[in-house]
């Protein structure tokens, strides 16, 4: 596969990595004790810092600017509005964050009220999205 540069594979490793730590279980069903997981939180974790360039200004995070649960859904079920070309309007409820190499993708459904949680192209629960935003102030 041609088209998946490192950057890519890089990425998908660390969001395997990070789902097994989270979960505590590997693809295999193996489950992890708490150092294992915290092994394969710092594994994801330097994978992950070898795709910033370290000289770039702002490349590190503070805890400050990591978002919250709570300040995601807000701006989830705010929104955005979208003017087309023709002067038509269209409101988009969803919000997005930059955490690290990741992205997080919150959808808000107003009719069912509820919230559909995505970190790097990957359905997740809001508990493992609260836990993945705690590992990263840690």
């Amino acid at each position: 596969m041609d088209d998946v540069t490192l950057a890519d594979a890089l990425r998908l490793a660390v969001s395997i990595l990070r789902d097994v730590a989270l979960s505590r279980n590997t693809p295999a069903g193996v489950e992890l004790d708490e150092a294992t997981a915290v092994r394969y939180f710092a594994a994801a974790d330097r994978l992950a810092d070898s795709l910033v360039d370290e000289h770039e200004p702002g490349s590190q995070m503070s805890n400050e600017a990591i978002p919250t649960i709570e300040s995601l859904t807000a701006a989830a079920r705010t929104g955005v509005t979208i003017i087309q070309p023709g002067g038509q309007t269209t409101r988009i409820h969803g919000a997005s964050a930059a955490v690290g190499n990741s992205v997080i993708d919150v959808l808000y459904d107003a009719e069912k009220g509820t919230f559909s949680w995505v970190v790097d192209g990957f359905n997740r629960t809001v508990d493992w999205v609260r836990r993945f935003l705690d590992n990263r102030r840690r």
